[in-house]
């Protein structure tokens, strides 16, 4: 596990990276591989969290914190044994510096647009007095 810290804006945004491999089987230093752990069951055949936006997060960290430049990105599920390669193209990761700004920006704002979608409102704390919850999401409004 790697520790990062990123300054973005005025905000910084801290977290840890499940692994990173930069060394080959003779132990010299090869291609930096990020690496995150999953241990999420499919649901209907599918993983229910798309991970891209967090590796892309690590990817930004490595170069920008860690000095390090890394040339792929895994999510390896645990419950299948089954590894997704993440694009950490430069294309990307520009437009995931791009998100992580506008959100650094909305957040110091006190701004939070609500984006309701079945998913999110499903899990929200909020949903009982949500004017923009555009789904039932079983909540008993006469609790």
């Amino acid at each position: 596990e790697k520790n990062f810290e990123l300054v973005v804006e005025n905000a910084l945004i801290t977290g840890q990276i499940d692994l990173l491999k930069k060394f080959d089987k003779k132990g010299n230093v090869a291609e930096v591989e990020i690496v995150d752990f999953k241990s999420m069951e499919k649901k209907d055949g599918v993983y229910e969290t798309n991970y891209e936006k967090q590796l892309r997060y690590y990817a930004i960290a490595c170069l920008d914190s860690l000095g390090l430049k890394p040339e792929k990105a895994v999510v390896h599920h645990l419950s299948d044994n089954k590894k997704h390669e993440v694009d950490i193209s430069e294309k990307y990761l520009k437009q995931t510096k791009s998100e992580i700004r506008k959100n650094v920006e909305n957040i110091l704002a006190r701004n939070y647009p609500a984006k309701p979608d079945k998913k999110t409102c499903e899990g929200c704390d909020w949903a009982r007095i949500c004017p923009h919850k555009k789904f039932d999401v079983g909540v008993d409004f006469r609790e």
